[in-house]
Parts: C-alpha cells; structure tokens; sequence
C-alpha cells in the first residue's frame, strides 16, 4: 500500500508547478473511488487554464463527508493565499450563476495546502446567505484523510511525488506500465478483441455482491491487462446476430435452435468505467494483499498470486480478480481467442500498415508474450523455455517450423533433426513446451507448430550447431523437390484418383513443406547477415538451400514448389531472381510450366503461376530488387500464354508501375528508371506497357508486402499529368513502339501530348505499310467520331481539339464524318445529360435529326431505326414532328417485321393512339393489324372493348401476345379472364400478382391457380420468379379465409417450385389434424417395407432410401417435394394448432393412428424414424420455452421406442442447417446450445428420464461440434 501521504506531504506538494496542472486529476480520481457520479467534468492537465468552472459533478446520494449528493460546483487553488484565491473563485461563481441554480448546488473549494481556517471560511460564505445549498472547503488535512480510504488513489500520488511504492499499483497505472513497454504503446483494443462476452462477463460481476472473478489467459500479466482493458474501454456495441439458417423452415422466437443471439448489453458510461479503474488495484505480494485484504473501503483486488485465502477480502466489500494461467488453449475458463479482424483494426490505428497489423493480430491471438517481445521498447530477457537445458532440442526442432504427427515422413525428419531416436520419446519431451504460460509450442490436431516462429528465432538461434545446419539442408532438399503424385495427371485421371483411398500421397506434410521454406526465409531475413553456426550467416544458409532447390530447375521442379515460392524469394531474393532469370533464358522456360493450364478433376481449370507472381511482388518491396522484379516480370508478359485468370503478370508490372498510386517500393522519384530498364530489356512489351499505363484509372493494387523481410511498405501518390507527359515522350522516342496502339491515345492525353502523337503520326507516315495506316486512320476516326457525335458530354474534346484530328484524317485520305445522328439515340446520351436545360437541348436536335431523315421518305426513317440503339425513340420522336408519314410508318406493323421496326412503328402508334378516336379510326381501317394496334396502345377498359370487337383472329393475337406485366387496376380482371381463356394461366398468375390493390376476386385467383391443374398448359412456366408469384397469391387467399382443403390442393400441386419461396401452411395444418394424409405423404417419399419381413438387410434399404431414387420427371420432383414438406414440416404440432399446442393424449392418438396408417400403407418399418424426425423438428415450446414441450415428453415416456427418440434427436441437429458466424468466431454458438439443451435436460430428467436422456446427448453433440469449431477457427487462424 506504499507509506502514507500526510498533510505535510500535499503541503510540499503545492510547491511544485505540476500540483496546478495534477491536483484536478487526484480530486477527480478520489470522487471516481469513491463513487460513482452521474456526471463528472473535471479538466486537468494543460487544460486547468481554460475558462469557466473547475469542475461540475452530479451524485445521486452523494458520499460524505468528501462528496455533495446532488449538483456540486468544485474550485481547485495550490496558492499559499488560500482565503484569497478560495473567495475570489466563490464570489466569481456566485455571479455567474443564477439564484435558483444556486439554491441546488454545493460549492466546494479545494487546496492542497493546509488551511485550519477552510472550515471557518466556509461557515462565513454560508453566513452571507448567497442562496446555496452548501458551501464546503476540502484542505490537505481532508484530501490525507479521503486517501486513506482510497489508497489505489493514494498509491498513484506516492509514485507521482517519487516516494516509491511497496508492491501495490492502482490498475490505471499499472496498464500505463505495462503497454508502454512496447513500441507503439500496446493498444487496449487489443486485447479486448473477439472478447465482448468476456468483458460482459467481468463487468456485470463487478455489479453483483461482492465474489471472486477468474480470468484465465495465457499469461497472469495478459490477463491483467485484459481486465484493465475491459474497464477502459467497455464491452463496445453488440455484434450482430448470428443467425444459424435452416433450409424451408420460418423462424420461431421462442426456439433455441435455429437462432443464437447474442444478448445485447447495456452501453457503460465513460465516468462508471473510470469509477471501477480507480477502485482497482493490482497487488503483487502478500503482505500487501494482508493489508488490502482487511482495507475497510470496497476496491477491486487483483493479486498476480494465488493467495491463501480470499474470504477475508469478500467479508470487507471487495471484490477479488483471480487472473491464472490458462492450462490449454482449450482451458474451459480461457478469454476468448482474440478475434484478427479487431485486433488488427487495433493495430492499424497505432500506425501499422494493414498487413502488418493483421500479421501482430494473428500473431497476439497466437501468443500475447511473444509480441510484446518483439516490440520491446528495451532489449528484454528471453523466455524461461530459451533458457532451460531443453533450449538446444526446441532449437533443432525449430528447424522443422512445423509438421503433421500423423505423417510418417514428417516425423522422420523431425526426428533426424533433433537427433531424437524415436518420435514417441520425442514428442513426450516437446508437448511439456505447448502448455503453461508462454508456451513456445503449440499443437492442434497432432500439428505442431510454434506460436511465435520469429520471437522463436529470437530466443533459440543461438542454440542452433553446424551440425543442425548440415542435417536441416539435407532434409529440406528432399522435402520440398517432393514432386506431387498428381502432377502430371489429366482431369480424369485426377477424378478417378479422388474417389481411391489407396492412392498414392505425398510422404512430407504442406504444414512442413511450409514449415521448412519458412526456416529458410527467418534464416534470410530474421538471421540475415549476423554470424550462425560454423561461421556461416543466416542468409547464406538460405542463399545455398534456394540455389540448390532453383538452380537449373526444370518444370517438375518449380511446379513441386508451387505452394513455397514466395518464402523461397523472401529467403534468398538474388538466388530467387537469378534463377528465374536462367530459366526464362532459355529456349522453352521451364518456368513457363507453372502458366499452363490443367483441369482440376473438379470440373474446372487451373494454373499455378499466381504462386510465382505473389512472390514477385514481395519481392518488388525491396528497393535492391524491384528494378530486376520489373523486368523479370516483363519477360513473363511477354510469353505469357494466356488464361482464365485474371492475374497475369502484365497486371502486376502495371501496377507497381502506376501513374497515380505506384507500388512496392516504386515512388515517382525512381518510377521512370525502372521503367526506362523494362523498355531496354524488353522493348516488345514496351508500346503495351505505356498506352496501358496511359489508360488505366483507378489505383495500382498489390497484394501484400514481405513477411519477415524488414521493407518498407510505403503507399504514395504522385501527379498523374506530369507522369504521363513522361511516359509518352518515351513512347513516341522508342524505335518499336506500335504505333496504331499508340494512335488510340489521342482522347486520352493532354492538348501537348496530342499534339505529340499526331505530329509523330505525321513525320513517320512514309515508314508505315499500308495495313498500318489503315488501323492508325481507323483508330483516329473513331476516336474523333465519338467525341463528336456526343459534344455536351464531360469528356468530349472542344471543337478546335476536333479540328486537329480532322486536319490529320483530310491530310492523310480519310474522309471526315460529319457528327452521326444515330449516338443521339443511344442511352448513354440521356446518361450524359445533368440538367434540365441539357435534357431541352437533347430533345431539340433529336428532333432535328429525325425531321431531316423525313425529306428522304419513310425508307430513311426505317432504315435508321433500324441501327438506332433505341427504335421506339425515333417512333415516339417522328409521331412528335409529323403526321405526313402516319400512314406509311402504320404499313410498317406486322409479325413478320423486324423487331426494330416493329418496336419503332409500336411507339409511333403508342403516341398516336393516346388519343382514343384515332385508335377506333385506325383499327376500323385496317382490320387486319387491329392485334398490333390495340398492343401498342396503353391498356385499359376502351382498348379492351375494341379487343372484344375484333375479329376472332386477332382478338387470338391481341391474346397470345400481351405482356401480363400490362394489367392495371382498371383490367386486372379482363386480363386474367382474357389470359385464361387463350390458355396461358402462368401468365395470368403473374398478372393477377402484379396487382395487390384492389386485385381480383378471390374466386378468379383460385380459377387462376387451379388453371395449370386443370388446363393444358399450352405455356410452359417459365416466367419471372414464378414462385414468388404463386406464393403471393397463395398468401392472399390464406388471408381470404379459404378453407384449407382447398388451399392445401393448390399447396400441394406448386410443392416443387415453392420449396425456397412459402411454406406450405394449410398442408402442415392438415397434416397435423390427419394422420391418414401424413401417412399418405410419407408414403410418396419412401419405399414399401419389402415383402419378406426377415430380410432385415433389404428392409432396412426400404427404410433409408426415399422412392425418389426409381422415379423421373414429375414424379420424382413431387416425391421430393413432399420429401421437403414433411422435413420442413414445424408448426403446428401434430394433434394441435399454431396457438395452441395438444394434449399429451391427442397427441399420443395421432401417433397411434400414423403408425397404423403406415403398417396399412406396408411402410411399418419406417414409423418410428419419421414419427421421431416429426416430433424433433417441431419448434413448440412449453410457455416457459422447454423444449420439447410437455406433450412430446409424454409421448417419449410412454413409446419407449430408441428408433423414434434417435430420430428426433437427430431431426434436431439437422434443423439448424447452415450457419453463419465470423471466421475466427469458434464454437460460441455451440457452447450456447449446448449450455440451453442441458439447462432443460436438467429441469425434465426426473419427470421424464428419456427427455432428460435425449437432452443430455444434444447437449454433449453441440458441445463436440463447438470444440470442432473451435479447432477449426484455430487452424484458420495460423495459416
């Protein structure tokens, strides 16, 4: 607890300049001890000189004597005229506040000097009647006194004054220590990663009586930290819900099972955080945990020991933290693994780039020590294991990185490497080291790996011999030149060899290929130049090792080394390049191997070059290598043969190229040297590259920087105009740049450049051949052409820009198009338009346009609507500007036109027909295009009389062809009635859909979904989200109150396409009242029980196999329709309704009356599975949400029957489907499943055992799937 602080001590205090700027900071620490405070503002620091009050509290209750209950106003003085300084504050406050604000205040002076007469000021203030509710004055003598009851408090101002402490340390301080020990600062967002429930946890503890608190981590001081974290920050807002989702079945609020939701907390309030920090003390010894133990005021006592006993603490008010070593990371009371995401979000705000951050946060969620380690502000010491005599085996086997234990060959080379005899002996002494505070090790599944391979590195290096060394190059030679058994397999033969458990693997494990390549690239970069064993450095290690694995490689080889390329580079980067450079010597590259395509035996094609590119981009980080990066992967460009992926090396050289957003360690300042070496090196990539780099937008994008290399990764920008005024100087000054690419250039660059390249054009134009000047000509007439023909729009060149192109096309023998009318009747010229005034102009020269085309007759106009991007504009244009065409362009409507025209002359009728004497004009005239005419006019109940006037013929027509999308409130009837009646009811079920209000009868609905029943159908149903639409109208008859024998008809016969869209409810209700139809459905899904009742082997097929297997066609969809009927099949329970759940003797009847339904049916054999999957997937609940509830418990208790209780367990499982959940989230939701099935399994085992039973298995399933899940998570995690 330190010395005490006396008044003396503050007195002296006072002297100092740091007691101003601190005195608010100790006032406001001892008011968050003691209580906590509605509202607190206490500035302190550089900001005590600020204007207004000192500070403003607000306390429910108050705590005397120091603390006022209610509004308190506080003052702060270190002066030695303490009466002066104390009414010159009082006298200030008491006019600037109002009477009746100062009759609900108290005002508190507070000094740290000694002040015998502060009490007889106050009783004078108060004699003055100023109105307030109190005045207080809080000397040195009162703030000695309110530190000995805060002594966390008083333990922070002992180590301000340079008094030392006595192995006690207020929380707040002791996190300050500890995170700054690491540079940057350690973040409390770290450490309360992926951890909300744990802070919940801890916090409403902290709420709760008086009790001890484990926190187990991997380390005592992770676990403080933690803690200490949780109440700085708070448990942050909820995650979202993470809905498990279950395939045809609606979701039920009071089941457990198809949701797990995470319970919203309450937000904590900064001061009520601030008040437990202050309260918290960490203790370190045991006479300061005697002391602290019997302390009469309630603190939070976190002791970094076990102590002997903590009753005495509890007794006294104090609430006791017990932070331990986690035993395994599997430890039931372990924090959460700290979730990536969040902790590299955390990181990244300390400065780290992205990868970085996310490398520390997997690295932290791995081993919290080992990271701090390598941040150390100072040099630290090494680990306990680096320091024991087992350091030098952990070194040998750090060799290895990692390895599968359940791999023969890994376990040979780990063995060879530690010299070990036997790997059992072997890992006896290693898994000591993956357990415990600190572990090196760690192991998942019988993979081992270490948590911290680069703090390993650090620890253990030292320990490696020559020895090691010769045995270690001797192995990964052998593991990694490893070539796959596959490799050379086509896609059929790698199918086959899928579906062969005998066929022949790899003898090395990935996880020690990548182990081994790994070690390499530490030695390179972690060991680097700094001496190893038998003086050889690291890197020369790794420059031998890479040099013998590359060095005349042939396709096999870089192939087998496909999945290790980029720690291969980052080890040795010259060996990396030069070898690369050899192979791409020659006449046909090995290398070039790993750009071959090859079928995957999974239906798809695959290449391994993305491998080589990755690590060529780490590679780029480097500012020694990115020149020869660049190169190497020009070359690669210029023989890349192509391919499905998008990734090609031509890409990757344009990004760490870019003109705006350079990459690797590219910068504006070196970006044209390194592109002046790929042109001299590869000048036939040359002309791509730099109209490429011209071209492209955007930003450049690489994937991520080195791994353990220590290269800058920075991320600049630069001016893209002065880049590409560079780049196109030396595209017009290289002697083999092509010049028709170049020609395209001309839209994209500045009036100079421009300028430039029509000059070159020009001054080389005698050195082209013929079919060059046609493609440069070409290309500058479209260019020109497109910025012509849309003048308004943002990007297009001004007039005297055009003027330029035109003068060169007219020099050289290219006609000059005028602008084309035709780009004004694109949809990207009403895109280009941004006002109303635009828009008006747009109108006007459309009209134009189409006006000029009407002195060359209709064959003009047609023939232009028949290029136009948008033929219904030119109609609804022309009917705008003339009516001497209106007869010809009618001559037009006919089937057997071409689609534009006849969508031209539609929409030139449509305009037309707008008015409704004209229609009836029109279609009286011409009979026989009355279909046409009434189609192209808006519907509505004129247009429909006129249909029903019409000649049988085209009223067939007008019929056949009429969008239902056309319906409106008006027709909806006649159209379906009309649709009905040409034998199209699909389309009369999507009309009937399209309109909700009013919509048609509810006798027209169902004639309309009883139609495909009962009709020929002559349509097939393929329109539009089909069963969306039949749901649609299948709820609004349920809503209609039709009965559901009559909706369960429709129901059944749309089963096949409504799986994913509706429930079938009015079935479900059906089968829950008739056993007869719920035998009847099984009976469609699965086989008759087989006629010889002893063949178990054969019966026991008909059980499992569903009927679907012999069918076809519509049989086997409806027989898997009801398969999916009776499996999503949860509401109501059988015997009962959706409100109201059955008897247990109802429905005990209704599973007597299945079973014999079913032994009638000869389907016996499978009556108590489907009874049993029946029951399990039903969500009813008991009102206090016991599942399963009372009347399935009976029936449970009274069949006795193993098969049913099987089933239903099972059902159960099932009904989850799939999940969704964070990649490092682990098995939370399991946990929680598991945790409600035996909450219930204990409230119903003593009723009904069998219940109990069954529960207690689920509960045990989710619990083994969460660990499963967990492991899984934990495996992503590492790689």
């Amino acid at each position: 607890m330190g010395e005490h602080l006396t008044s003396t001590d503050l007195d002296d205090w006072s002297r100092r300049r740091d007691s101003e700027a601190h005195l608010p900071t100790l006032v406001r620490r001892l008011i968050m001890a003691t209580v906590r405070p509605d509202r607190i503002r206490i500035p302190a620091a550089e900001s005590v000189a600020l204007p207004g009050l000192d500070g403003t509290v607000k306390v429910p209750g108050g705590a005397k004597p120091f603390v006022p209950a209610g509004d308190s106003v506080w003052e702060f003085g270190t002066d030695y005229a303490r009466k002066r300084k104390a009414t010159e504050d009082y006298e200030k406050r008491t006019e600037e506040m109002s009477a009746a604000e100062r009759a609900s205040t108290t005002f508190v002076f507070v000094t740290s000097r000694r002040w015998g007469a502060g009490d007889k000021w106050a009783t004078e203030m108060k004699a003055g009647r100023d109105g307030w509710k109190d005045i207080v004055a809080l000397t040195a003598d009162d703030l000695a006194t309110w530190l000995e009851m805060c002594p966390g408090v008083a333990a922070w101002l002992t180590e301000h004054l340079g008094k030392g402490s006595l192995g006690d340390t207020g929380l707040p301080a002791w996190f300050g220590r500890w995170s700054e020990q690491t540079v940057p600062t350690f973040p409390a967002g770290v450490l309360v990663a992926g951890r909300r429930p744990d802070v919940v946890r801890v916090l409403d503890a902290l709420d709760e009586n008086p009790g001890a608190i484990e926190v187990a981590a991997g380390s005592v001081d992770e676990a403080i930290a933690f803690v200490a974290a949780a109440l700085t920050l708070g448990p942050g807002p909820a995650p979202r819900v993470e809905q498990q989702q279950s395939k045809g079945v609606e979701e039920d609020d009071g089941d457990d099972a198809t949701a797990s939701v995470i319970e919203d907390t309450p937000q904590r309030e900064p001061e009520e955080l601030e008040a437990l920090r202050e309260r918290a003390i960490v203790i370190e010894d045991t006479d300061g945990w005697r002391r602290w133990s019997t302390h009469p005021s309630p603190h939070i006592l976190i002791p970094t020991f076990v102590p002997d006993s903590i009753d005495a603490a509890l007794d006294a008010g104090h609430h006791v933290v017990l932070p331990r070593v986690a035993r395994t990371a599997q430890d039931p009371g372990r924090l959460a693994p700290l979730d990536p995401h969040s902790a590299g979000t955390a990181w990244q705000e300390t400065g780290f780039d992205f990868y970085r951050a996310q490398d520390l946060a997997r690295a932290c969620r791995r081993n919290l020590g080992s990271v701090r380690r390598r941040l150390g502000r100072y040099e630290q010491e090494h680990p306990a294991w680096a320091r024991e005599q087992s350091a030098a085996l952990l070194a040998s086997a750090l060799l290895a990185g990692g390895w599968d234990a359940d791999e023969y060959g890994d376990r040979e080379i780990v063995t060879a490497l530690t010299g070990h005899p036997s790997w059992r002996a072997l890992s006896r002494e290693l898994v000591a080291y993956t357990t415990g505070e600190d572990a090196p090790l760690g192991v998942l599944d019988d993979q081992w790996d270490f948590t911290d391979v680069v703090d390993a590195w650090d620890a253990l290096g030292s320990f490696v011999t020559t020895e090691d060394l010769k045995v270690f190059a001797e192995h990964v030679q052998k593991v990694l030149a490893e070539v796959h058994p596959d490799a050379n397999l086509s896609g059929d033969q790698r199918r086959a060899r899928m579906l062969d458990p005998t066929r022949p693997r790899r003898r090395y494990s990935n996880r020690l290929r990548r182990g081994l390549a790994t070690t390499l690239a530490i030695l390179g970069a972690v060991a680097g130049d700094e001496p190893a064993a038998g003086g050889q450095s690291g890197q020369s290690v790794a420059t031998t090792a890479v040099r013998g694995l590359l060095h005349g490689a042939d396709a096999d080889r870089w192939m087998a080394l496909t999945d290790v390329l980029g720690l291969l580079a980052e080890a040795a980067p010259d060996a990396f390049l030069t070898a690369l450079e050899d192979s791409l010597g020659a006449d046909d590259p090995p290398v070039m191997a790993l750009f071959s395509e090859r079928e995957s035996g999974l239906g798809d094609t695959r290449s391994s070059h993305s491998a080589l590119l990755w690590a060529l981009e780490t590679l780029a980080f480097s500012r020694a290598h990115v020149s020869r990066v660049a190169v190497v992967l020009a070359r690669l460009a210029d023989r890349d043969p192509g391919g499905r992926l998008s990734n090609r090396p031509d890409e990757s050289l344009k990004a760490l190229l870019h003109l705006t957003t350079p990459q690797g360690a590219v910068t504006s300042a070196n970006r044209l040297a390194v592109l002046d070496a790929v042109l001299n090196a590869v000048p036939e990539q040359g002309t791509e590259l730099m109209v490429s780099l011209i071209r492209v937008g955007g930003v450049g994008v690489i994937r991520s920087g080195p791994r353990y290399r220590d290269w800058p990764t920075p991320r600049t920008r630069s001016n893209r105009a002065e880049s590409v005024e560079e780049v196109c100087a030396r595209l017009l000054a290289s002697e083999s740049t092509d010049w028709a690419k170049a020609a395209g250039l001309v839209g994209r660059v500045s009036p100079a450049n421009r300028a430039s390249i029509v000059r070159a054009l020009g001054d080389k134009w005698d050195e082209f051949d013929p079919t060059v000047r046609e493609e440069i000509l070409t290309t500058v007439a479209e260019v020109a052409d497109r910025h012509r023909q849309l003048p308004d729009a943002a990007w297009s060149l001004p007039p005297e820009e055009l003027s330029g192109l035109d003068t060169f096309l007219t020099n050289h023998g290219a006609p000059v198009n005028e602008a084309s009318p035709t780009a004004l009747f694109e949809w990207a010229a009403d895109i280009a338009t941004e006002t109303d005034d635009e828009q008006d102009e747009l109108t006007r020269r459309r009209r134009e346009a189409v006006l000029e085309l009407t002195t060359e007759g209709i064959a003009a106009v047609a023939e232009f609507a028949k290029t136009a991007e948008r033929p219904e504009l030119v109609g609804q244009v022309l009917a705008q500007v003339t009516d001497e065409l209106d007869e010809r362009v009618l001559d037009l409507l006919s089937t057997e036109a071409d689609h534009p025209i006849l969508t031209f002359a539609s929409n030139f009728a449509n305009l037309r027909s707008r008015s409704s004497s004209w229609l009836t004009e029109q279609v009286t005239a011409r009979p026989n295009q009355a279909a046409l005419l009434l189609l192209s006019a808006d519907l509505n109940n004129a247009v429909l009389d006129l249909v029903d006037d019409a000649q049988e013929g085209q009223r067939e027509l007008f019929w056949t062809q009429l969008s239902p999308y056309r319906a409106n409130n008006e027709t909806i009837e006649r159209v379906c009635t009309g649709l009905l009646d040409a034998d199209r009811p699909f389309s009369a079920i999507t009309a009937a859909n399209a309109r909700h209000t009013p919509g048609i009868s509810t006798e027209l609905m169902l004639r309309v979904l009883t139609a495909p029943i009962t009709g020929t159908a002559a349509e097939a149903a393929h329109h539009l989200s089909i069963d969306y639409q039949v749901g649609g109208l299948l709820d609004r008859l349920e809503a209609a109150g039709v009965p559901d024998n009559k909706l369960g008809q429709l129901e059944f016969f749309y089963l096949p396409i409504l799986d994913h869209q509706r429930t079938p409810r009015a079935l479900h209700r059906e089968l829950a009242r008739e056993p007869e139809t719920f035998a009847d459905v099984v009976s469609r899904v699965y086989r008759p029980d087989e006629s010889d009742p002893g063949d178990d082997d054969a019966a026991a097929k008909a059980m499992d196999e569903p009927t679907t297997a012999a069918l076809e066609g519509e049989e086997y969809r409806f027989s898997d329709a009801c398969f999916r009927l009776l499996h999503g099949w949860d509401q109501p329970l059988p015997g009962g309704t959706v409100e109201t759940p059955p008897s247990a003797a109802t429905l005990q009847a209704w599973v007597n009356k299945s079973r014999e339904a079913l032994h009638t049916r000869n389907r016996a054999r499978i009556a108590s599975r489907i009874i049993g999957e029946t029951l399990g997937v039903h969500t009813t609940t008991d009102g206090d949400g016991t599942w399963p509830c009372l009347a399935v418990r009976e029936v449970l208790e009274h069949e006795q029957d193993p098969d049913l209780e099987n089933a239903l367990a099972l059902a159960r499982v099932n009904q989850r489907g799939d999940t969704i959940r964070g990649i490092y989230t682990g098995g939370n939701q399991e946990r929680e499943l598991a945790a409600q099935h035996r909450a219930w399994a204990e409230s119903v085992r003593d009723r009904w055992p069998r219940t109990g039973a069954i529960l207690e298995r689920l509960a045990q399933h989710y619990t083994t799937d969460g660990r499963r899940e967990d492991r899984d998570a934990e495996r992503d995690a590492r790689e």
